[in-house]
């Protein structure tokens, strides 16, 4: 299985970059079947034997795109032009800018689907708050549904901020979510304070984003890297297989922090022990939400990486039914063990979960989406290029249902 990432915007090709460098560090010096799963997961291999990162960079700017650091392999599929900004307007990107690219970046697709013998999968890197991650990555993941019906989408959204720079940010994360929900098959949210929040905890020296970007990406790539014999991304859809409820968010032991050598040398016990924990990241938040509810799962996903397989009565609180949902068919949980490290930790634990969780974060944001709407707040800027009251309503509507549905697990 292979995919094809796509990068939206300053956030996407930021991200993008950094998950590039993640999964090349995790498999320079390796020679066994893990190096030849990867490479042909993420990198076209040339007759040169250049490697060239099955990825296209998309942006209205090229400024990220011209900062891209020196790497041992190559971005060769860049859609950038001195187009002006998104404006932080998703209106703007999704019925302007897009259509500047939208037929070049189908053409760009199309032969790097030719290329792959197995392509599968779609990983879509974006912002939701400003104009062009959001606004044109909503309209180029709208033509790829198109033109792939049967393939699937992944999408990694980077939520903002709750007290952002951008004014307009929940008015752009409400309708990218309300049309991405619609599109896509996998929706992996991460929430800017909470990567925050760890990364202040666990980062050595002064944060940037750069520093949340490594941690966005190292969390990607120990979801996606290999897993023996088996499909990241179709047991990843697993956890999403019910239409209304497609949101993962994702935690995992990650060793940037004071004491690699220590965290990476820990029991599996005391590993998950610490990673679960993260739940605690956004206490803050809950505790002023007006939501109210008892903390549910659909489905969670557990990854393991390391030498020696953890014993099954170490995850025993993992597999609570009262954690979960009664109404599922199948099992709510599921795990998988890679005998590898990754990035040459001694072990690793990742877990995926769908459920209710979100619902502070996404409830904050509609409260004060709808706030600014009721006032009729910088709605022109959005009506100039198509977008008015019967389009933000319905955008309302669409995720306030998915929020009551998360809320009433």
């Amino acid at each position: 299985m292979s995919f094809l990432t796509l990068q939206y915007g300053q956030c996407g090709n930021q991200v993008g970059e950094s998950l590039y460098s993640t999964i090349f560090e995790d498999i320079k010096n390796d020679e066994t079947s893990y190096f030849n799963k990867s490479l042909t997961k993420w990198f076209n291999v040339l007759p040169n034997n250049n490697y060239e990162a099955r990825s296209i960079l998309i942006d209205t700017e090229t400024k990220v795109i011209n900062d891209r650091k020196e790497t041992p392999y190559a971005f060769k599929n860049i859609i950038a032009g001195s187009f002006g900004g998104g404006a932080n307007n998703w209106a703007f990107g999704y019925n302007v800018h897009s259509h500047i690219i939208k037929d070049l970046m189908i053409d760009k697709v199309r032969l790097e689907v030719e290329k792959c013998d197995y392509m599968l999968s779609f990983l879509n890197i974006l912002s939701s708050s400003g104009g062009t991650g959001s606004g044109v990555g909503s309209r180029v993941i709208e033509e790829l549904r198109d033109e792939y019906p049967n393939k699937l989408i992944v999408n990694a959204i980077v939520l903002p901020y709750l007290n952002g720079e951008i004014v307009t940010q929940n008015y752009n994360t409400i309708l990218s979510l309300t049309k991405l929900h619609e599109l896509s098959d996998v929706e992996i949210l991460f929430e800017n304070e909470q990567i925050h929040e760890l990364c202040v905890e666990r980062v050595y020296d002064s944060l940037n984003f750069s520093d949340l970007n490594k941690l966005i990406a190292f969390q990607l790539a120990s979801i996606f890297q290999p897993i023996g014999n088996e499909n990241n991304a179709i047991f990843l859809s697993h956890c999403t297989s019910h239409p209304l409820f497609k949101y993962l968010q994702i935690k995992s032991s990650y060793y940037n922090s004071k004491h690699p050598k220590f965290e990476s040398n820990q029991c599996w016990r005391a590993l998950l022990n610490s990673t679960t924990r993260q739940t605690n990241y956004g206490k803050k938040l809950r505790s002023n939400s007006s939501v109210r509810i008892q903390e549910k799962n659909i489905t969670s996903l557990v990854i393991t990486r390391g030498e020696d397989e953890p014993d099954p009565n170490d995850f025993k609180a993992l597999r609570d039914p009262s954690c979960y949902v009664n109404w599922m068919p199948t099992n709510n949980w599921f795990s998988y063990h890679e005998m590898r490290k990754i990035c040459g930790n001694n072990r690793n634990i990742t877990i995926a979960t769908n459920g209710n969780s979100i619902c502070h974060y996404l409830n904050s944001i509609i409260e004060d989406a709808w706030m600014l709407f009721t006032k009729k707040a910088y709605l022109h800027h959005y009506q100039k290029f198509n977008v008015g009251d019967p389009e933000f309503r319905e955008a309302f509507q669409l995720i306030e249902n998915v929020l009551a549905g998360y809320k009433h697990l």
